[in-house]
C-alpha cells in the first residue's frame, strides 16, 4: 500500500511538473511570436510611410491642391495604420477599406492611370483576416507597375472560398517595354512571415509572374473550423 501511494504521489508530482513546463514553453513561444510580430510591424510602417511620402513629394510641385488633399488622407490613414495590432484579425471588409484609402492617396498623384476592380461576394466580407495583410500587396502593385508605366495599369482583387480556406488574389498588369525597378521584397516577405506566425502554416503566400501580369495569392485558414 505504501509503495502504491508513493508511486501515485511521484506520478502526480511528475505530471504537475510536466504540465507547468509545457505551459512555460507555450508562454515563451507566444512571447517570441509577439516579439517577432512587433518587429515586423516596425518594419512595415516605415515602408508604407516612405512610399507615401515619395508620392506626396512628387505631387507638391505639379498640383499643390491635390497634394493638400493627399496630406489629409495620409494623416487619417497613418493614424489608423499605426494603431493597428498586426497580431489581431479583422474583417476582409475593413482590410479592403484600408486598401481603398491607399489607392485614393495614389490616385491623387496618378489619376486614371490606376484602374482598380474587385470581385468579392457579400458573404465573404465578414471573413476574418490578419490586419494589414493586403496593404503591402497593393503598395507593391503600385510601386512596381503604376510607377513604371506610361499607360493605365489595371489592378484587380478577388476573393473566393475553397472549403475551409479563403483565397485572396491580387493581380496587376506588368508594363511592357519597361525595365521594372528591383525592390527589396520587404512587403511580401513581411506578409508571408506574419501569416506563418499567426496560422503556424507555411506556403500561405505565393506569387506568379507572366509576360504581362503579376499576381499574389494568399490562403487564409478558417480558424473557427480549425479550433
Amino acid at each position: 500500500l505504501y509503495t502504491i501511494v508513493t508511486f501515485f504521489f511521484y506520478l502526480q508530482s511528475y505530471y504537475t511538473s510536466f504540465h507547468e513546463k509545457m505551459l512555460r514553453e507555450s508562454e515563451l513561444q507566444n512571447l517570441a511570436r509577439e516579439a517577432e510580430l512587433r518587429s515586423l510591424k516596425l518594419q512595415i510602417n516605415p515602408h508604407f510611410i516612405f512610399n507615401s511620402l515619395n508620392s506626396l513629394n512628387a505631387l507638391i510641385a505639379i498640383d499643390p491642391v491635390a497634394a493638400s488633399n493627399m496630406t489629409v488622407k495620409l494623416s487619417q490613414m497613418l493614424r489608423a495604420t499605426l494603431a493597428t495590432n498586426l497580431r489581431s484579425l479583422r474583417s476582409l471588409e475593413e482590410e479592403l477599406e484600408t486598401a481603398g484609402f491607399y489607392l485614393d492617396i495614389e490616385r491623387e498623384r496618378f489619376g486614371d492611370k490606376i484602374r482598380y476592380k474587385h470581385t468579392v461576394a457579400e458573404e465573404l466580407l465578414s471573413w476574418t483576416v490578419p490586419a494589414m495583410c493586403l496593404q503591402p500587396l497593393f503598395e507593391n502593385a503600385v510601386k512596381h507597375a503604376v510607377y513604371e508605366s506610361l499607360e493605365p495599369i489595371e489592378i484587380s482583387f478577388q476573393a473566393e472560398q475553397k472549403k475551409d480556406f479563403l483565397v485572396l488574389k491580387l493581380e496587376n498588369d506588368v508594363p511592357t517595354g519597361v525595365r521594372s525597378r528591383k525592390g527589396t521584397g520587404v512587403g511580401l516577405q513581411n506578409v508571408r512571415a506574419r501569416l506563418e506566425l499567426i496560422y503556424e502554416k507555411e506556403n500561405l503566400l505565393t506569387t506568379s509572374r507572366g509576360d504581362n501580369h503579376f499576381s499574389v495569392e494568399l490562403i487564409i485558414p478558417n480558424q473557427e473550423t480549425e479550433s
